[in-house]
């Protein structure tokens, strides 16, 4: 406990930088193994397009963990679109800054750390940023990892739900419900290299309590 005490005082979460681009390469590699990682021409993108909601965590001069996120209407989208679509192939160049909901891009943390719980301060991140920006919701298609282990088992559909109800452990989807997100739905081939969800995902959503409406929202 001790331990874990010291590294969260050495813990810190801030704005990613360019300077950070080639340790975010390397921390994608890292915490997707078997999948395509972003490049740096996506993380650039990222940078140049939304710098207000690209963000890290550093512990000792080393980037552990990362989140990346842009501004969209979801309505502008089929809830069977997937990753590449909802994201531009990963380049946010459809970013939208008058947009009505924050899209989670991607989460990572560093195997290493992951016992660290880091992953909740990276959602807080994104919650605070979401009611700054005074966005309705934050949603996004979260992968169901351990759903290759129950395929055979269950469908998807099923799968999600015994999650849901704490039958089930996933490491990605129970964490997401525990942060207050809730299920919408689930996406076939949102991400055709997530071999161990299927190329499922969870639709996921957390409201915005302190939104407040505007008439742009209905332009």
């Amino acid at each position: 406990m001790g331990k874990k005490l010291l590294v969260h005082e050495k813990v810190i979460v801030r704005k990613s930088t360019f300077n950070d681009i080639d340790r975010l390469v390397g921390l994608s590699k890292i915490g997707f193994p078997g999948m395509d990682p972003f490049e740096a021409s996506h993380l650039e993108s990222h940078l140049q397009i939304f710098p207000e909601g690209q963000y890290c965590i550093e512990y000792d001069k080393r980037v552990i963990g990362s989140c990346s996120t842009m501004i969209l209407n979801f309505s502008d989208y089929s809830q069977e679109d997937n990753f590449k679509k909802i994201t531009d192939d990963g380049y946010i160049r459809n970013h939208n800054p008058i947009g009505m909901n924050l899209y989670g891009v991607d989460v990572v943390i560093h195997p290493n750390y992951r016992d660290l719980k880091l992953g909740s301060k990276l959602y807080e991140v994104r919650r605070n940023l979401c009611k700054s920006m005074n966005l309705k919701s934050i949603i996004f298609g979260g992968r169901i990892p351990q759903y290759y282990q129950y395929s055979n088992q269950m469908a998807v559909e099923k799968y999600v739900s015994e999650v849901e109800k704490e039958n089930i452990y996933d490491p990605t989807l129970t964490f997401q419900l525990n942060q207050g997100f809730i299920l919408k739905g689930i996406i076939s081939n949102y991400l055709p290299d997530d071999a161990k969800s299927l190329k499922y995902a969870a639709l996921l959503e957390w409201e915005n309590p302190h939104y407040s409406f505007n008439t742009y929202d209905i332009l």
